[in-house]
């Protein structure tokens, strides 16, 4: 089996656990398969070895020392091969080869050609098992504006309560450092994805050798990089929103002499500088894949905003922005059946006395505290006529 016969034990626990018909279960034997190999490919490989179903003969060649030529011999270039070490015995042996593609893609041990070819197959895999999968368990119960955040890194996208816990406790998750994340969605209480697909979502700096002054010590120190600031994607109500922070660095930090120069910031950062804010994205179609300098230089795919005011799921948000020479303050943008593009038109064409009536029409769904929180967005623009409805329906 395993050629490091101190793991045999460990190995054999696993095996049988891996072939457990409680998906729970295999989740949490993939789990303990990571911890055991704490990022060690030879480990990884030597359970692997002992795991699969279907015997591997070790191929040695006088002329090969590593340990791990077995895999690069046979299977490092092989997808098709490799899946086939897995006979249907592993009942879940979709949620497995998902689990292994993702973990030789973090070790390096396969190129992407690999991935591509092995993400084909497990995409022909899962089809084949659509029809024969119950509906899936809810992730967890959410509560109003949360949402998951899944990126590819994470694997492959959580469909129940057990598999979104036994991807919260990955051990590389958990210490998850990484500048870029890659294919970013959000995800809903189903798994299903709320958002457009970001190509990517990133922190945003400059190398090189920087002055900054730090007005807390009072002294000035040098530094490496340059933060100008970082990207998310967030749900605001049923809205979704990219948004580009501002490092504090950006601020305080300069370059050059120390002496006779005053802190500068880096052409660079401006031009950066000049992307920072939060945008409304007007597409709400999941299958369509976005760029970040998108989202910021095309107004027909992202509307950046001057503020948010305030959200209530399932009804809207109130916003302010600028639309060329007109200045939008403090309206209401209500969720629209055809999308966020409408629920802006609808806007544009509205005033806010229009807002106040649309939301006349939802107060007697929404509970006591909303009610007033609403009202007290619009009590001081209304007539004395509308304040006293507003009051009865407080």
């Amino acid at each position: 089996m395993a050629r490091n016969a101190k793991l045999n034990p460990q190995i054999k626990v696993l095996r049988t656990a891996l072939q457990d018909d409680n998906k729970l279960i295999v989740e949490e034997a993939l789990q303990e398969w990571s911890n055991i190999a704490s990022h060690d490919f030879e480990v990884f490989l030597d359970i692997l070895e002992g795991v699969v179903n279907k015997p591997l003969k070790r191929i040695y060649k006088a002329k090969l020392q590593n340990n791990d030529d077995w895999w690069h011999c046979n299977f490092a270039h092989k997808p098709s091969e490799f899946f086939n070490l897995f006979s249907p015995d592993f009942e879940h042996c979709f949620t497995i080869l998902s689990w292994l593609l993702n973990q030789l893609e973090m070790y390096n041990a396969v190129d992407a050609t690999f991935i591509t070819e092995g993400s084909g197959l497990l995409l022909k895999m899962q089809t084949s098992l659509v029809s024969t999968l119950s509906e899936s368990t809810p992730l967890k119960e959410l509560k109003e504006g949360e949402y998951f955040l899944y990126a590819e890194e994470f694997g492959l996208k959580p469909t129940s309560a057990e598999s979104l816990t036994i991807m919260m406790n990955r051990e590389d998750l958990k210490t998850l450092n990484k500048k870029i994340l890659t294919g970013v969605q959000l995800l809903g209480v189903d798994g299903q994805a709320l958002s457009p697909r970001l190509s990517t979502l990133k922190e945003h700096e400059l190398t090189g050798s920087f002055d900054t002054y730090c007005p807390w010590e009072w002294e000035w120190s040098t530094v490496n990089h340059f933060r100008m600031g970082k990207e998310y994607l967030r749900m605001q109500g049923d809205f979704v929103i990219f948004e580009r922070d501002t490092g504090y660095e950006l601020m305080i930090s300069g370059g050059g002499e120390r002496s006779g120069r005053k802190p500068y910031t880096p052409r660079p950062a401006m031009k950066y500088a000049e992307t920072v804010g939060r945008y409304l994205l007007l597409t709400n179609d999941t299958s369509v894949n976005l760029k970040a300098e998108e989202i910021c230089k095309n107004n027909r795919i992202g509307l950046k905003l001057e503020g948010i005011s305030y959200v209530t799921p399932t009804v809207g948000i109130r916003i302010s922005f600028q639309d060329g020479a007109t200045t939008y303050t403090d309206r209401w943008l209500f969720v629209h059946d055809d999308g966020p593009k409408k629920s802006l038109q609808v806007l544009k064409n509205t005033t806010w006395l229009d807002d106040w009536m649309h939301l006349k029409t939802v107060l007697p769904s929404l509970d006591e505290n909303t009610r007033h929180r609403l009202i007290d967005t619009v009590y001081d623009k209304l007539s004395e006529v509308e304040q006293a409805c507003a009051l009865d329906l407080m």
